[in-house]
């Protein structure tokens, strides 16, 4: 988010007493040479590094002028696939503290968290814009959180993601009035820009022509604004999303989008949302999303299979183009 003057009207407090308790709780039934890695964790790390090696190559083989990337659209399993690594580096080290590479490997959906969705979410929204002849427009965003909207937040005792979740879902579908098997399907993470100031962002697909109603539908999510705030409340970012599809690929384009927005999930998390999750996803991507990674994940493993080397990923990361918000 830009530093500009919405940023000093809202500011939420760091509250770390959920980390505390944790930590009183780690310490008083382990020691800490007894500790064992988690390996659901272990195991979410390293497909989001392997993701984020697909992302790298993206940047360089569009950068070298391998046209597919830009071409292709970044749901397209093939593709997808034939970028990710066959290995990644695990987080623990070996006994003479050097690194382990492991085969990367797909568990069944209910093993994913929310370090690894957001990618997944972003990639279905994109097939569903595709399966709809782009008649729906996968559309990155970023809004705000008002005063007053943070204060109805902190009245309540619900998780704060699904309220916002809830809010948003139900405003959405009074203002576009769709069929009851239609309704908006969106993702979004909540950020604080590292210094308490509330905001989300993510996706969500519509037609151009809802884009109007859908931004009333989101003021009058955000409830009572002054003018600064209604100013700053909302940007649509799909004409940055078709720019980087050209200059850095569809594959990156996406994938890199679900990566920035998670790029201060562990903060957030610890500093101001009590140790709870920062992402969120609409009923209606859900199933698409699940079935979409059904397939990714059939599609791996009979890459592996057929002993087709992957392509390898970039050494040298890409700077994230989204910026800062």
């Amino acid at each position: 988010m830009d530093d500009g003057i919405f940023n000093k009207f809202n500011r939420i407090e760091k509250d770390h007493s959920a980390a505390k308790a944790r930590l009183s709780k780690i310490k008083k039934n382990t020691n800490s040479h007894e500790k064992k890695p988690n390996k659901r964790v272990e195991l979410n790390v390293c497909i989001q590094r392997g993701i984020r090696d697909a992302i790298d190559l993206s940047y360089k083989q569009t950068k070298e002028g391998v046209s597919i990337y830009s071409l292709t659209p970044s749901h397209d399993i093939t593709l997808l696939t034939q970028s990710l690594p066959a290995t990644v580096i695990q987080t623990q080290l070996d006994e003479n503290q050097n690194d382990v590479h492991v085969p990367l490997k797909f568990p069944a959906w209910r093993g994913l968290t929310e370090r690894v969705k957001p990618y997944l979410y972003q990639l279905a929204l994109a097939e569903l814009e595709t399966n709809s002849n782009h008649e729906y427009h996968l559309i990155p965003f970023v809004c705000n959180i008002t005063i007053d909207l943070e204060k109805a937040i902190q009245s309540q005792t619900r998780d704060r993601v699904d309220l916002l979740r809830d809010r948003l879902q139900k405003g959405l579908n009074e203002a576009l009035q769709r069929h009851k098997d239609n309704k908006v399907a969106f993702w979004f993470a909540f950020e604080t820009a590292r210094r308490g100031q509330p905001h989300i962002q993510g996706s969500l697909l519509l037609k151009v022509e809802e884009l109007k109603a859908a931004r009333n539908a989101i003021y009058k999510f955000a409830r009572v604004m002054t003018p600064e705030e209604k100013h700053g409340l909302l940007r649509w970012c799909g004409s940055k999303r078709r720019h980087l599809f050209e200059e850095r690929g569809q594959l990156y384009a996406d994938l890199n989008w679900a990566d920035y927005n998670l790029k201060e999930r562990a903060q957030t998390r610890r500093d101001y949302n009590n140790l709870k999750p920062i992402v969120a996803v609409s009923q209606p991507l859900i199933k698409h999303t699940s079935d979409y990674y059904e397939r990714l994940r059939h599609g791996f493993k009979l890459l592996h299979k057929a002993n087709i080397k992957p392509a390898q990923p970039n050494t040298n990361p890409a700077q994230s183009l989204w910026g800062t918000w």
